[in-house]
Formats: C-alpha cells, structure tokens, sequence
C-alpha cells in the first residue's frame, strides 16, 4: 500500500461519523413523550379559537394603521396640549392678577421668582394696553 493512501486512511479513521460516536458508548437523550393526540372536534375548536384571535390582531392593526385614526389621535394630542397648556397660562394669569393686587395694596412683591416675574409680565401688559388706549383716544379726539 502506498504511503498517500495510507495517511487518508488514518484521516479519516480520525474523522468518525457522530453515528459512529453514539454507538462507541456516547449518551443518546431520553426520547419526549409525544403530544396527546386531539380528537376531531378539539382540533376544529382550537382551530376556530386561532381564528378569531387572528381576526381581532388583524382588526386591530388595520384600525391603527388607518389615516383616519392616525388624524384622530395626532388631533386628540394637540387637543389635549393645548388644553393643558391654555390651563397653565390661566393660572399663571390668575396669580399674576392676585400678586398685582397684592402689590397695589402694599404687601409688597411676592418672594417666588416665578411669580415676581409673571407680575412684571403682567405690569408690562397692561402698560402697553393703556398706551394703545391712550393712542386710540387721541387719534379719535384729532378727527
């Protein structure tokens, strides 16, 4: 026998098939036992369980990937921005008030600076609407 043939004998008996493995004394895995078989009426049953809790994913991905309720829900979230925020600047604007008239009276400036600031917003306001009056009153007495 030639030297070559003999190498590729001894690579290949170093290269066992995992067959080969299992029966040279290798642990094989216990096998599972198998499902309990499904009479003809639970398989239809499970089978129209599955469909309709397809439906309803099917329903449910159609609604939210439909423009119409996309623009209802961008919508109902401005809505609900714009709500909260109008809210916010009523407040601001009815503590602003009450620091004002807290101030007219001589209890001084309020110690938040939050609301020191918004007093002076709302001193600045009213300034100016009583120089668009004032205008308006001297533009209508020229005529």
């Amino acid at each position: 026998m030639s030297e070559s043939v003999k190498q590729s004998g001894a690579a290949s008996a170093s290269t066992t098939k995992p067959a080969a493995k299992k029966a040279a004394g290798a642990k094989v895995p216990a096998a599972t036992p198998a499902e309990p078989v499904l009479t003809r009426d639970e398989l239809k049953a499970q089978s129209e369980q599955l469909r309709k809790e397809l439906a309803a994913t099917l329903d449910q991905v159609t609604t939210q990937i439909s423009p119409k309720y996309q623009a209802k829900r961008v919508t109902n979230n401005a809505k609900v921005k714009v709500q909260s925020t109008a809210a916010g600047f009523a407040a601001a604007a009815k503590t602003a008030g009450t620091d004002s008239a807290a101030f007219v009276s001589g209890q001084g400036l309020p110690e938040d600076d939050t609301r020191t600031r918004n007093l002076y917003v709302a001193a600045g306001v009213a300034v100016v609407a009583l120089a668009l009056v004032a205008a308006g009153i001297v533009k209508a007495a020229k005529k």
